[in-house]
């Protein structure tokens, strides 16, 4: 019986007034749903309204409390859930930069990312281009491709000569080998040019009887190996050989190695150097040197001196090797 009711004060109101209703659809259309939604509209608060628990936002509206220790908020527009990304917060849908090279876009809590770079995912590989690999390069954010003139590791029937002596007693100079797959050329530097080294140690060195004279020596600060229009990419200290009265110095322990090196001038090679000028540079990579090369370079660790003419050693001198000995 209460069903009954019900359905004649929703759908037929017009019984109750004292006449029939021929069309309750088209009645319930004009006046109840009307009504029914401005009651919804008068119940929940609008954007930017205060908001609690007894007085909750509006469709499409949620309640932001500044903390979990306040009672009362306002009504916002649901946005959808942020991304946290290396403890940095993005709203939803906003796009950001991981870094100069990938673009991310948040959504829904969960990020994406695409590169800006897409030659990066590009390997030559090839004949062509040995052991490729990325290097940065100054000025640009993208990194390009660098390949070895040659394989790093020789097959088990390539064979070589000996490294043959730097062409060049000081200064920059070339050093040779050949073999089953074909020759190979390091740069060198024995000494810098011109004439021989200071025979005595910087002034704030402490000098010993007997230590005025090294036979390895090295740099005191970081320099760039530079030749033709290249710089490496790093800067080293290197060890050349010292100038000892009466004898010769000469590397008695070397080894190649690799240099990443950066040029102006594309095509550049271990031919361009000029023969005789200073190995070592203080320089400063600028945006202009773009192109990358590896080149092989002899690394001197330790140099030997040996008297010049009939064997003779004086009492007075006694040459530095690698570990100091007490003086005679």
């Amino acid at each position: 019986m209460v069903g009954v009711w019900w359905f004649l004060v929703l759908w037929c109101p017009g019984l109750l007034q004292g006449h029939p209703c021929l069309n309750c659809e088209s009645y319930v259309a004009q006046n109840v749903v009307p009504d029914t939604a401005q009651m919804l509209e008068d119940i929940g608060g609008t954007e930017g309204e205060a908001c609690g628990a007894r007085s909750p936002c509006g469709p499409g509206l949620n309640c932001h409390y500044n903390s979990a220790l306040e009672t009362v908020g306002l009504c916002r527009e649901i946005k959808g859930v942020p991304c946290i990304v290396f403890n940095e917060t993005y709203e939803n849908g906003e796009t950001f930069m991981l870094d100069c090279r990938t673009q991310c876009t948040c959504q829904e809590g969960r990020y994406a990312c695409a590169s800006l770079c897409p030659k990066e995912t590009i390997s030559p590989l090839g004949s062509s281009c040995r052991h490729p690999r990325l290097v940065e390069v100054p000025g640009h954010c993208c990194r390009e491709w660098m390949c070895d003139s040659y394989s790093a590791e020789l097959p088990p029937d390539c064979s070589y000569s000996p490294w043959s002596g730097c062409s060049s007693e000081c200064g920059t100079g070339l050093s040779k080998r050949s073999g089953g797959c074909g020759d190979e050329t390091r740069l060198c530097q024995h000494r810098p040019c011109p004439g021989p080294l200071p025979s005595l140690p910087p002034a704030h060195h402490r000098l010993r009887k007997g230590h005025e004279c090294k036979a390895t020596q090295r740099e005191p600060r970081g320099l760039r190996l530079l030749f033709a229009s290249c710089l490496s990419r790093r800067r080293y200290r290197p060890k050349h050989c010292g100038s000892c009265p009466g004898h010769t110095c000469r590397p008695e322990l070397s080894t190649s190695l690799r240099v990443p090196v950066l040029c102006r001038q594309p095509g550049d090679s271990l031919e361009d150097s000029t023969l005789g000028a200073d190995l070592w540079a203080d320089r400063t990579l600028t945006a202009a040197y773009s192109h990358p090369l590896v080149i092989s370079l002899e690394w001197v660790s330790k140099c030997e001196c040996t008297p010049i003419g009939p064997t003779t050693h004086s009492p007075e001198l006694l040459l530095h090797r690698v570990h100091r000995t007490a003086a005679p």
